[in-house]
């Protein structure tokens, strides 16, 4: 208290000295100036005493109040934690107001914020896929194959209860779809070809195909030759008599003269043979190559004149086996007239067969075997 009356006696002689010194200018200067200017002077001195009694009043409250210094209040309650993991933050605040200070008491010491860390636990970390390593090797280097590549999920690990990563760890592909190389391989020979020769040393052959399978898509061919060949029919040719022509087994006499079918029959049993009988397609057309070329018709030995349309080889009396009768200027054997009964390699007709008249004089094939 005391040392606000200090400043209050201060302030008081401070003002007495200054309306002093006002009331000396005034003394002063009333001689020279007039009426209006001195009381408009002393107009705003009046002012000025005016503001300084409220200034004085006061001073004289503030000191006559006790001092009072500030408390803090009750904290507050706790904020929500910043974060529900992972360590968060919570506060609470108080204020100055218990009680607040006054009359030039001193503030509260300390802060008005209270922290401190929540829910520390660790959060729950969901598991990540991890880019794709390289793919594997194609299981196929050709005709279409798989590769893989695989993830991990561990970008990040789930960890703390999150949850696993989602979908497969490993991605599939076609690959190498283009058809494999096939390598070709022989089928099995066919049949061996007739030799080329009836007796003196003749050859046979027999061919294979590369189609079993064929080669494809770059595949090898198949090795080695498509044909094999032997020997055959080794045993020394028989020489047919002066005049005669030999084909396989046979030896056979085209004859220079004419004779009816039955004396060309006897003709040929003069010359320890017998009037030509056809048993194989080869030896058909042997003697019908030989005919064109004589530009003649022969008698053969076949006959149905026993049998109308029954035809034998007239020396065996055995069927025939094979045929070589003409079918395209006429129709043959037509037994023409009712009396061809005897058959020949006719010149008019292609040299192919013909069914004749028994008693017309043609020339004639003698056959026998090779001695």
């Amino acid at each position: 208290m005391s040392q606000w009356l200090l400043v209050f006696a201060i302030l008081f002689t401070v003002t007495i000295s200054l309306e002093t010194k006002d009331i000396n200018d005034f003394r002063r200067y009333r001689d020279t100036r007039n009426v209006d200017d001195i009381l408009q002077e002393f107009q705003g001195m009046k002012e000025y005493i005016k503001k300084l009694s409220k200034a004085i009043a006061h001073l004289e409250l503030t000191c006559l109040q006790k001092e009072v210094n500030g408390g803090w209040s009750q904290y507050g309650d706790w904020t929500r934690c910043t974060k529900t993991c992972g360590k968060g933050t919570q506060t609470r605040s108080r204020t100055c107001t218990n009680p607040a200070p006054s009359a030039a008491g001193s503030a509260c010491k300390g802060s008005s914020v209270q922290s401190k860390n929540c829910n520390e636990n660790l959060c729950p970390v969901n598991g990540g896929w991890s880019e794709y390593c390289a793919w594997t090797s194609c299981t196929k280097s050709c005709g279409t194959g798989i590769k893989t590549r695989s993830r991990t999920c561990t970008n990040p690990s789930p960890s703390e209860g999150g949850s696993a990563c989602k979908g497969s760890a490993t991605q599939k592909d076609v690959c190498n779809e283009k058809p494999c190389p096939v390598n070709g391989a022989w089928s099995q020979y066919g049949d061996w070809t007739r030799c080329t020769k009836t007796c003196g040393r003749g050859t046979q052959t027999r061919s294979r195909k590369c189609t079993n399978p064929s080669p494809s898509a770059g595949g090898s061919a198949c090795k080695g030759s498509s044909v094999q060949s032997k020997n055959c029919n080794e045993n020394l040719c028989l020489v047919c008599p002066l005049g005669w022509k030999s084909y396989g087994s046979s030896c056979y006499f085209f004859s220079q003269t004419t004779e009816n079918w039955n004396g060309a029959k006897k003709k040929c049993i003069t010359k320890n043979s017998m009037l030509v009988e056809v048993v194989s397609y080869g030896e058909r057309d042997f003697l019908r190559k030989q005919a064109t070329k004589y530009a003649e018709t022969f008698w053969l030995g076949g006959t149905d004149s026993k049998h109308e349309g029954r035809w034998i080889w007239a020396t065996s009396q055995s069927n025939f086996i094979v045929t070589g009768w003409h079918t395209r200027l006429v129709t043959e054997p037509n037994n023409q007239n009712g009396n061809e009964n005897c058959n020949t390699i006719h010149k008019k007709l292609d040299f192919e067969w013909n069914d004749d008249n028994c008693l017309e004089g043609y020339r004639y094939i003698c056959e026998k075997l090779l001695v």
